[in-house]
């Protein structure tokens, strides 16, 4: 299956949040402003050796792009774990 992914940063803080949105074609929608999500990535540090990632999305715009964010959430976040313990 093949399908384009796009979006735009929305906001950089460095250490602190990233902020985009994102449209993938695998869910059928064209590509309009309607069926783009919103993607937040927020660090919390907790302490000198702890930080807390907060990873949101909203507006996921169909139910098969709903079912691959389900699909795959999980393995992106321990890969997200795994890089950042590194």
């Amino acid at each position: 299956m093949s399908c384009s992914n796009k979006g735009e940063i929305l906001k950089i803080e460095p250490n602190a949040q990233l902020k985009h949105t994102f449209w993938t074609g695998i869910g059928g929608d064209k590509d309009m402003p309607e069926h783009y999500s919103e993607v937040s990535f927020t660090i919390n540090e907790k302490d000198d050796r702890t930080v807390e990632l907060t990873y949101l999305r909203t507006g996921i715009a169909t139910e098969t792009e709903t079912q691959m964010f389900q699909m795959h959430i999980q393995s992106m976040l321990v890969e997200i774990t795994r890089l950042l313990e590194e």
